[in-house]
């Protein structure tokens, strides 16, 4: 989890661009999604990489979802045309919410995230908005 000046830092440098929602509840952050560039290259310009987290306790409850697909929504209404997923693999729950959410399973790269010192997989998922 970072802590919340990392987070400020990293929605500060992109909020102006790329959209970043968040579910509060009694004042914690329960989860939030976000868009970022994909690559800095023009090309690329409507094109971006989201993510989504969900707090721990609170998985199973729409949460994930509802952030997604305001996300969704938000990254339609500024133009930009295609969303990519980048996911530790397996990760069957993330799968799910990704096809829920109309994204199209495109691809896995083998061993190029490191995550609790492990070298894990991750698969590539987008959605043409």
């Amino acid at each position: 989890m970072l802590d919340s000046d990392e987070m400020n830092e990293r929605i500060s440098s992109v909020m102006i661009k790329y959209p970043w929602i968040v579910f509060e509840d009694q004042g914690i952050i329960n989860g939030y999604a976000y868009a970022t560039s994909f690559r800095s290259r023009s090309a690329y310009r409507l094109t971006v990489e989201t993510s989504v987290y969900v707090r721990n306790g609170f998985h199973g409850m729409g949460i994930g979802y509802k952030l997604y697909d305001s996300l969704i929504c938000d990254l339609k209404s500024r133009g930009f045309h295609t969303a990519i997923a980048i996911m530790a693999a397996p990760n069957e729950a993330s799968s799910r919410l990704h096809q829920k959410l109309g994204f199209e399973f495109v691809g896995q790269m083998k061993e190029i995230g490191c995550k609790f010192n492990q070298m894990l997989d991750r698969q590539i998922w987008q959605k043409i908005l």
